[in-house]
């Protein structure tokens, strides 16, 4: 009978064993604790943290999501009358490359160049002062209940905002 309860026991690992496996699953948790740590910490593997919400970006995302959806639709429509019919990166993609062929003409034209500036530069300001008033009209529109909300939300973002960006900002220092 002492035979067969012998044979049916397992045979447990060195005590140096078990420690070392400890000390290796101990040692891999850290490793991976200090990678996530910094992939938060610093916004991913390029090292760049996340810029800081701006007021325009805070303006939008804590509005109605039916408020949103109206903007949206709008500025879809003002961007195909004034012209832009492609989609943002498609646009910005363009933008870059009329601005590319300029810089490598032969011979460099600067004025060419100013030129192809001043015209993105008067599209996006064409379009923000229509999104701006846009977004005003949703804002005159809201009851009174809806504003005050809203001005909550934006308060609240915007101190959440700044006080992520002031602890980071610290870090560094």
């Amino acid at each position: 009978m002492a035979q067969s309860q012998a044979g049916s026991k397992m045979m447990a690992a060195p005590r140096w064993m078990r420690v070392l496996l400890g000390a290796s699953l101990a040692l891999n948790l850290l490793v991976l604790g200090l990678v996530s740590g910094a992939m938060v910490r610093y916004g991913g593997s390029d090292g760049l943290r996340p810029p800081p919400r701006t007021v325009g970006t805070a303006l939008f995302r804590e509005l109605p999501p039916e408020d949103r959806r109206a903007l949206r639709d709008r500025s879809d429509g003002m961007m195909m009358m004034n012209g832009m019919n492609m989609n943002h990166h498609e646009r910005r993609m363009a933008d870059a490359q009329a601005v590319s062929a300029a810089m490598r003409a032969t011979p460099f034209d600067r004025e060419a160049l100013a030129a192809i500036l001043e015209q993105q530069a008067a599209q996006r300001e064409g379009f923000q002062k229509s999104v701006q008033q846009a977004w005003i009209d949703r804002v005159a529109n809201m009851t009174e209940a809806k504003r005050q909300a809203y001005a909550g939300r934006l308060e609240h973002a915007m101190n959440r905002s700044t006080s992520q960006t002031r602890r980071m900002g610290t870090r560094d220092k």
